[in-house]
């Protein structure tokens, strides 16, 4: 007889994977009604509760799971998450533990756990409409860590830089070259990263006394594309763009030139994350270690996983001046 899932066990019982897992659990707060319907199903069925766990308590399986929330598309374009990945890849060899691609539907990570002995997982750029998995991660003890900020509640279980300060500092410089209309070009807002950098691009826009206009407020995906749509958008271009990632950047400057204008004397730029393309073009951006985020992600989830405790050190961040910046030119005050 095949072995139930706990997705399947909760569907005949007609209740939630969480109350199943209470049960299994033995947790308080199910009815007597409930958890005999449920105890009744695993009974027929023969189910073997959470496989992985047993296989844990005798030794470590040493599986790693990766999940790309944002999808698959951007991970594997965008030279940012490549490089995060070479930093997990990195680490995870040198500890011994191996890394497992995990691309599934959100609620069959819970069977994913249980049925390939997966220890923990590296979520890549979760964001605040994954809340519901994370807790269900929570309520099944499942170490997790996200490359990404996490709200307050998960925050131990990410691995970030200053988000915030990083883009206050990006946008100070902009303004300190007498910047004042300067367009904000985001990516995923679910990302409390990015809604961190669009708090210091308002913020630092107040404090220079600068009203905030919210047409140059645009958001798209982390790609070329987004930042050369994003220009050919604009009927009159801003004197300088803040671009929350690099691709983002350098295709602004591609729309820019496109229409005849120069970078920087018609439009400053400046972009997010300091890839490797970033010095190629001469672009002046936020750098933010990249690969060392990878490694502490994988550093952070083994701690979890072996209950030990190892410090991560926080991140560094800062603008790093190239030749896509300068003093707003008279003509256009």
């Amino acid at each position: 007889m095949k072995n139930l899932t706990i997705s399947e066990i909760a569907s005949l019982a007609n209740v939630s994977k969480t109350t199943v897992s209470r049960v299994l659990n033995n947790k308080p707060d199910v009815s007597g009604e409930t958890k005999e319907r449920i105890l009744s199903i695993i009974k027929q069925y023969k189910f073997k509760p959470n496989a992985l766990a047993t296989a844990i308590s005798k030794k470590h399986s040493k599986i790693i799971g990766l999940i790309a929330l944002q999808g698959t598309e951007y991970i594997f374009i965008n030279p940012y998450y490549l490089r995060v990945l070479h930093g997990i890849t990195t680490e995870i060899n040198k500890l011994g533990y191996q890394l497992m691609f995990c691309y599934a539907k959100e609620n069959e990570y819970i069977d994913l756990f249980n049925n390939y002995m997966i220890e923990g997982f590296i979520l890549l750029s979760a964001g605040v409409n994954h809340m519901n998995l994370l807790d269900e991660f929570y309520e099944y003890n499942i170490p997790f860590v996200s490359t990404t900020e996490l709200p307050d509640n998960y925050k131990s279980n990410s691995v970030d830089i200053n988000n915030y300060q990083g883009a206050k500092m990006a946008v100070e410089y902009l303004l300190s070259l007498g910047h004042k209309r300067i367009a904000f070009i985001s990516s995923f807002s679910s990302l409390m990263a990015n809604k961190e950098r669009l708090k210091g691009y308002k913020d630092a826009m107040k404090e220079y006394g600068v009203p905030i206009d919210d047409s140059l407020i645009r958001e798209g995906t982390p790609t070329f594309e987004t930042g050369y749509k994003t220009m050919n958008s604009f009927e009159t271009l801003p004197t300088a763009v803040f671009a929350c990632s690099d691709m983002i950047a350098i295709g602004a400057i591609d729309a820019i030139t496109s229409k005849g204008k120069k970078v920087p004397e018609d439009v400053s730029v400046v972009g997010f994350d300091d890839i490797d393309l970033a010095s190629n073009f001469g672009l002046t951006t936020v750098q933010q270690p990249i690969f060392d985020k990878g490694k502490n992600s994988v550093k952070k989830l083994i701690s979890l996983i072996e209950n030990k405790k190892v410090r991560v050190p926080e991140l560094p961040v800062k603008v790093v001046v190239r030749d896509t910046t300068s003093k707003l030119k008279e003509s256009t005050k």
